[in-house]
């Protein structure tokens, strides 16, 4: 990987948080092997 796109992928996505309309929290993270790992997180409250 050259040098430019090793600097693009440090500053790519790893982690996402959804929240529903109703105020419930997801966490969506990738991991190193490319896996999405879904967590909950609560509503917030």
């Amino acid at each position: 990987m050259s040098e430019k796109a090793e600097k693009r992928a440090e500053k790519e996505l790893k982690c996402l948080v959804l929240v529903s309309p109703s105020g419930h929290k997801y966490e969506v993270t990738v991991s190193d092997a490319g896996s999405l790992i879904v967590a909950y997180k609560g509503t917030g409250e």
